[in-house]
């Protein structure tokens, strides 16, 4: 979604505020290590992953998950 006034953002936020329902906050300046860690924590796990601040492109290593 397109969010410029990070409305939708905070709904989400607090849509999965409860803590069996976690939600993990992915950026583009994350530290690629981090960014990694995050997302297969988050699937094995079965978290939602919101990419805020995202550009048009994602890094070539998403795109394999992405594509699903």
């Amino acid at each position: 979604m397109i969010d410029p006034q990070m409305q939708a953002n905070l709904w989400l936020k607090q849509k999965h505020r409860s803590k069996e329902d976690t939600l993990k906050a992915i950026k583009p300046n994350m530290p690629q290590a981090n960014l990694i860690r995050t997302l297969e924590t988050s699937i094995i796990y079965g978290h939602a992953v919101i990419f805020e601040d995202a550009t048009e492109t994602f890094d070539p290593m998403l795109d394999p998950l992405l594509a699903k």
